[in-house]
């Protein structure tokens, strides 16, 4: 059987700008989110000024580097025959060829509904191909289905056949679940860790908050304390490239006296509607009347709102620890172990490596996994021990897992 697809060119197009909208998309947030705090805001510290501004083109550019990384693999070509299977990514110009024996792992994709494949080879690498946009997307799970059947049925371990080799369960394994699970040094300094970036920036965030509290009752009261009278326009000008600083001075008479303001940042539409020798409404202290300001543009007050976005954004990057936390703990303690091969291993010196491997069933079924680890990782063959929900056997783990262990060890 001979099967092939192609995306339309407006499919491919779409594909390619998904990474440059979301970009646009997430940076116009970053920058609505902080514009208010350095919209004329010239108390702000220049430093601060500039993180701010570059927060929204900081997430913009991540935003980019997460969809273009996500759709990396993605398939919008594929031909495929008894033999070979032949494929060119969204970003590649030449065309990959596999032959079906390379292909290790296949992962059905959606929730409920296939709506893809995710496709592992024997290299390392992977491909991702959506089932719904591609000709023939269907009958390309079953050619999957099909012929990797028959790669694994002729040299898939068996769980009588790792046990031959001398594999059994660790020792500490071998008691009944639940086992007793406690931290290593390593999970109890994580939890502590973020237990204290998590408190100490909601803190901030709160001291932030009530600094902006106390400065908005402090500026409304020197408002309604202040005097008014008129003054004269002496000179009116801009700077800044990226973000511009509408700036004035003007002249004006309080408590007897001529009195020359020193340069003040105000709004861009005010500045717009004014020009050198227009009368502007002031606003001064009594008692120290040097200190004023224009009466449309009083002290700038920062948005109060921020710290209360913050901090459940904050929080919630403090709970994915715990999350890896539990997940490891659920199979240390209720896991049930079983020995498996190690498929295929992709790793170079010096960088972080992707171990594939497959495990056997009671009934005779075959469950695949994978790992990142750090560490020299084993070589292809060998047998190693990983712990799976017994519930749900796509759910597992190597063993040992990282973040805790058992307590009776």
């Amino acid at each position: 059987m001979r099967l092939s697809g192609q995306l339309t060119n407006w499919q491919q197009r779409c594909m390619r700008m998904k990474s440059l909208w979301f970009s646009l998309l997430c940076g116009a947030f970053g920058e609505a989110m902080f514009f208010p705090v350095v919209r004329d805001s010239t108390p702000l510290d220049p430093t601060l000024r500039i993180a701010a501004l570059a927060f929204g083109p900081v997430v913009g550019l991540m935003g980019f580097a997460l969809v273009s990384w996500l759709d990396r693999d993605c398939i919008v070509e594929f031909s495929c025959d008894d033999t070979s299977f032949r494929f060119r990514k969204v970003a590649a110009t030449e065309t990959e060829s596999r032959n079906i024996s390379d292909i290790i792992k296949l992962q059905a994709i959606g929730r409920g509904r296939t709506t893809g494949y995710s496709v592992g080879f024997r290299d390392g690498t992977e491909a991702t191909v959506s089932v719904r946009m591609l000709p023939d997307g269907p009958l390309l799970g079953q050619w999957f289905q099909m012929h990797l059947g028959k790669t694994r049925s002729e040299g898939t371990p068996t769980l009588s056949s790792l046990a031959d080799e001398g594999w059994g369960p660790p020792r500490e394994l071998r008691w009944p679940a639940p086992r007793r699970v406690r931290f290593t040094t390593g999970g109890a300094a994580l939890c502590v860790i973020t237990v204290a970036v998590v408190v100490g920036g909601d803190e901030g965030m709160l001291s932030y908050a009530r600094f902006v509290e106390t400065h908005a009752a402090e500026v409304q009261q020197r408002i309604g304390n202040s005097h008014k009278t008129e003054g004269v326009v002496t000179r009116l000008w801009k700077v800044g490239v990226r973000h511009t600083d509408f700036l004035i001075t003007y002249r004006y008479s309080a408590e007897g006296t001529e009195w020359n303001a020193p340069s003040t940042t105000i709004r861009g539409r005010h500045w717009r509607s004014l020009q050198v020798g227009a009368p502007i409404s002031i606003l001064y202290t009594p008692g120290d009347p040097a200190s004023s300001f224009p009466e449309e543009d009083p002290p700038y007050v920062p948005p109060s709102w921020l710290a209360w976005a913050i901090m459940p954004i904050l929080t919630g990057f403090g709970i994915l620890p715990f999350l890896a936390i539990i997940r490891a703990r659920r199979y240390l303690a209720y896991g049930n172990p079983a020995p498996a091969r190690v498929s295929s291993v992709s790793w170079r010196p010096g960088t972080t490596a992707t171990v594939y491997y497959q495990f056997p069933m009671g009934d005779g079924t075959m469950r695949e996994g994978s790992y990142v680890t750090g560490d020299v990782p084993p070589q292809e063959d060998s047998v190693i021990t990983v712990l799976y929900d017994p519930k749900n056997p796509r759910r597992n783990s190597r063993y040992p897992v990282g973040l805790v262990r058992l307590a009776d060890k």
